[in-house]
């Protein structure tokens, strides 16, 4: 914790909050976190410049509530810029689609030079935003005692276009109408008719009404019902904004929606601040998605998970599973499918094929060409991963289909087969015959 006190006269214990926008110091201690320092450093000069009445530089308030002090400004620019930096580098961030009004105070109180700067502002938010049909439509409401719509929704497709028709805004000049303004905003600007996109498309709408006067009509009926019709309203009050009314002005949280700057030379430095409440982030970017494999990014912050091939997506739609591609019948091959491990497969062929380039195709190996047939003296190819062998002329293929044997050879071993067959059979039917002679004698006697 961190405690200041800075002592000043009885006289002096009461003054404008507006000198730091919404912080209401008194005299005595003041005692804040460390987070907020800056916070408590801004207050204390802001309140002590306003006392002692000094011709100090007007500084910006970044919202209402938060008004940093010029001598410790770097801090804030510091890690606004490194913020705005690490968003746009690492391109995690990208402006949502919206349908987008600016409702512009022109009245007399604001004199050329500052509603030119005004104009700047408009310009520079405008910078940050993807601008499209698709993306972010933008449309500019000028008022005073009067309400003028300068363009509509769909009338520009580019930023080009969109800030050369702000630059040509011209101011009214008279009153300070803020609740009719959104009226008009709200039946006229915000219309389907005027390019708004309808429920359907979940595109927000939005408001940003900015002014430095307090309003001359009542402003927290009609905010309200414009609240109500789903249109979110910021509020930017300069200089003599009445902050009361900015609050009634503006949607919930407050201190989200309400900003104040106490001149308009520093209100374009709002810009970025509007450049972070319109991003959406990218988790696929910031690594926060937990996909397991893949993170696609769909756009508008959101995002899905895919896996890597040969892997399917869990239930749960962030964990990925080993696919058996072989048993889902997704490989692809010709003819055998082999799992190699978690994911992954590749592709065989039968006997007799070979593997094509293709790594999934196969074709006829002819074995006769690759030398591998096993045959003697002749290879026939039969076709589809067949063949059979065959001999020369004057040869016989032997009983194991590969070996050959001369025909001549083959007639020499049968005939010196059946003339010892023939001699054998004589030899029998000799012994025969004599063995039947001598029975005959014995039988006689």
């Amino acid at each position: 914790m961190v405690s200041m006190t800075f002592k000043r006269s009885r006289s002096d214990r009461f003054y404008s909050t507006r000198c730091c926008g919404c912080c209401h110091v008194r005299t005595g201690t003041i005692i804040l976190g460390t987070w907020y320092m800056a916070y408590l450093i801004n207050c204390v000069w802001n309140c002590y410049k306003y006392i002692n009445n000094r011709n100090m530089p007007e500084i910006a308030v970044y919202p209402a509530f938060e008004a940093p002090p010029q001598f410790a400004f770097w801090l804030f620019a510091a890690l606004d810029t490194s913020r705005k930096n690490e968003l746009n580098i690492q391109g995690v961030c990208k402006s949502m689609p919206l349908d987008l009004v600016f409702i512009i105070d022109s009245s007399r109180s604001v004199r050329p030079l500052e509603f030119t700067k005004v104009k700047t502002f408009v310009s520079r938010v405008i910078d940050t935003l993807d601008i499209g049909p698709a993306d972010t439509r933008v449309a500019v409401v000028n008022y005073a005692s009067t309400v003028k719509i300068e363009f509509h929704l769909q009338t520009h497709s580019d930023k080009q276009s969109l800030k050369q028709a702000v630059a040509r805004i011209t101011p009214l000049s008279t009153g300070t109408m803020s609740g009719l303004a959104i009226q008009t905003a709200m039946d006229e600007a915000f219309t389907v008719e005027a390019g708004a996109r309808g429920p359907a498309s979940n595109i927000p709408k939005v408001a940003i009404i900015v002014t430095d006067g307090r309003p001359q009509d009542q402003v927290n009926e009609v905010a309200a019902r414009a609240q109500a019709s789903g249109i979110e309203l910021y509020a930017v009050g300069v200089d003599r904004a009445d902050m009361e009314s900015l609050k009634m002005m503006a949607s919930e949280p407050l201190d989200e929606h309400v900003f104040y700057v106490e001149t308009y030379g520093v209100i374009e430095k709002l810009s970025s601040r509007f450049q972070e409440t319109f991003c959406a982030l990218d988790p696929c970017a910031l690594g926060t998605h937990q996909c397991q494999h893949v993170c696609v990014s769909d756009g508008e912050g959101k995002h899905h998970c895919e896996c890597s091939q040969g892997y399917s997506l869990n239930a749960d739609k962030k964990t990925c599973s080993a696919q058996d591609q072989c048993a889902l019948g997704t490989h692809g091959c010709q003819h055998i499918c082999v799992n190699d491990r978690a994911g992954s497969h590749h592709c065989e062929c039968y006997e007799g094929y070979t593997l094509n380039e293709d790594k999934k195709t196969c074709s006829v190996r002819n074995q006769c060409a690759l030398g591998s047939h096993g045959c003697q003296h002749i290879c026939v190819n039969d076709g589809a991963a067949s063949y059979h062998c065959d001999c020369y002329t004057g040869y016989t293929l032997n009983e194991d289909k590969k070996t050959c044997s001369a025909i001549a050879e083959a007639r020499r071993l049968i005939s010196t087969e059946d003339a010892c067959a023939c001699e054998a059979t004589l030899a029998f039917q000799d012994k025969n015959l004599y063995m039947y002679k001598t029975s005959q004698l014995i039988n006689g006697v």
